[in-house]
Order: C-alpha cells, then sequence, then structure tokens
C-alpha cells in the first residue's frame, strides 16, 4: 500500500531514537500530503493531528466507523494502529502529526488563537511544546526571565522546573493575529 507523506522530523524524545527503530517515547513532524492515501501504522501509539494550510482540509477516515474532516486551527486524536485514510479535497497540504506511545506518555494538543489578547500558561510537572501555525508570538517564561519569538513553523520545547515549582509562562502576538498548537506532556 502507497503511503501518501513526505515526513520531516521536528523533535522526538530520547533525541537519539530514530522512527524506523520505533524506540521513540514521542515525535513531532511535519508532513507534505501530496495525494489521498494510506498513513503510517505506529502500534502502541496514539496520533494528535492538525492541518498547518489555512485554507485546506484533511478528510480521515479511521477504522471502519470514524470519519473527520479536519480544518486549519483544530486538533483530532486518533490510534496509531487503526487503519487510517486520507483524502484532501483542496489539493496537497501540510500537516502537523504528534506521535506518542500511551503506555508511558500523557500528551494533549490545544490550538491557542490569539485576538490580540496575551495568552498564559501555568506549568507545573511535564513538558510543552509550542509550534507556531501562524504569526509572529513572543514568548517570556518564568522563573528564569526566559524570552523568545516564534514565527510560523518555529517551534520550542519547555520543561519543568526540577524542584516541582510553578513555571509560568506569558505568550503575546506581535501582529494581531497568531495561532499555535500547545502539545502538553506528562
Amino acid at each position: 500500500m502507497k503511503k501518501n507523506k513526505i515526513e520531516k522530523g521536528v523533535v522526538r524524545f530520547p533525541p537519539e531514537a530514530s522512527l524506523s527503530q520505533g524506540n521513540f517515547s514521542w515525535r513531532l513532524s511535519i508532513a507534505d500530503v501530496a495525494e489521498p492515501g494510506a498513513f503510517s501504522s505506529f502500534p502502541g501509539c496514539d496520533r494528535w493531528i492538525t492541518v498547518l494550510d489555512p485554507k485546506k482540509s484533511l478528510a480521515l477516515q479511521v477504522g471502519k466507523t470514524s470519519k473527520v474532516q479536519l480544518r486549519f486551527g483544530e486538533a483530532f486524536r486518533f490510534s496509531g494502529e487503526e487503519t487510517t485514510m486520507a483524502e484532501i479535497p483542496e489539493g496537497k497540504l501540510r500537516d502537523l502529526s504528534f506521535v506518542f506511545r500511551r503506555e508511558t506518555v500523557k500528551a494533549e494538543m490545544k490550538i491557542v488563537a490569539f485576538a490580540g489578547k496575551p495568552r498564559s500558561f501555568s506549568l507545573t510537572q511535564g513538558q510543552v511544546i509550542l509550534f507556531a501555525l501562524e504569526g509572529t508570538i513572543a514568548v517570556s517564561a518564568y522563573p528564569g526571565e526566559h524570552q523568545f519569538t516564534l514565527g510560523p513553523l518555529d517551534a520550542v520545547l519547555v520543561n519543568e522546573i526540577a524542584d516541582g515549582s510553578e513555571r509560568l509562562l506569558l505568550l503575546e502576538t506581535e501582529s494581531g493575529r497568531a495561532s499555535l498548537a500547545a502539545i502538553e506532556l506528562k
């Protein structure tokens, strides 16, 4: 069966893990979906996916019963074992995929849209991956006074504080309209 995606790894854990050996705990990747077809199988894993192109959609048939039309700004979770077929009604597109071992990692993906108002996250355990979907986002992490800027398709992994105290993330858009995928890991 022909696979329909060209994947570009963004980040994985542990860093020395490889897709071919299947020894990762989690992996985040961007894929170019050029034609309809099957997604790769990931036994023992769950997947989160979102569309990166604002004017495109991805139609997924997961297993025999679950059918979903996924658009920019929406996240969808499904089992890596399920046979998953994709249709691309508006033509080729890019997606962001987060695959994780369900026995050892708990993960939630949320799409956060900015309408000129700052957003904040509180992190007391685990990690969060921030992946900019559109616009420019200024990120400040406290304590530590870390500051950086994310542009489209930029990502940052923020770790918990070793002593278990709270880490506060303040996110502000520099251009009025912006959005990101926030992937919380525990």
